[in-house]
């Protein structure tokens, strides 16, 4: 008789697991983030690792995780923000526009001196900005001429959030 016991715990546990199993796996896929992502025509950044060029470039945001971009004070707003400690492990970061990249941007934080040859992405008190270089309010010749370099590309970015409602002015 033990054996019988055994073997009607054994068959309870399974349609118990099963049952759980059917009730609890469709409430995580439904609850899941599945929109889409528009792979032809949204914006998408991927972050590079500074210290690790093995790893694969990181999904940093795409367009359906982008809460804003301010023309004004450059400031990029996205759902989940990164802590700093996060943010220091990128060296760079890549825009798309679909699968067309836009432009990339350097990771710059307010102790570095200057960057004039490239955008950055730079992190402040918990905010994200993205500008033709660091600091800001430089206006020399190098400033001036990455800004030229990068304009069409800045403005295909611009255009596009406009269209999306993303753009704050």
């Amino acid at each position: 008789m033990p054996h019988l016991n055994i073997y009607l715990t054994t068959k309870v546990m399974k349609k118990l697991f099963a049952l759980i199993f059917t009730m609890i796996v469709p409430l995580l896929i439904v609850s899941c983030d599945t929109s889409p992502i528009d792979t032809e025509n949204g914006i998408i950044c991927k972050a590079v690792f500074k210290n690790d060029i093995s790893l694969p470039d990181s999904l940093f945001f795409d367009e359906s995780h982008l809460i804003s971009y301010d023309t004004t004070s450059h400031e990029i707003k996205i759902k989940k923000m990164p802590g700093l400690d996060e943010f220091r492990r990128f060296s760079h970061f890549v825009f798309y526009l679909g699968n067309d990249s836009l432009f990339s941007a350097e990771t710059v934080f307010d102790y570095m001196s200057s960057t004039r040859s490239n955008l950055v992405l730079r992190y402040s008190a918990g905010k994200i900005y993205l500008e033709s270089s660091y600091p800001p309010q430089l206006n020399d010749s190098l400033s001036i001429a990455n800004e030229q370099k990068r304009a069409a590309a800045m403005k295909i970015f611009v255009e596009r959030l406009k269209k999306t409602g993303k753009l704050a002015q």
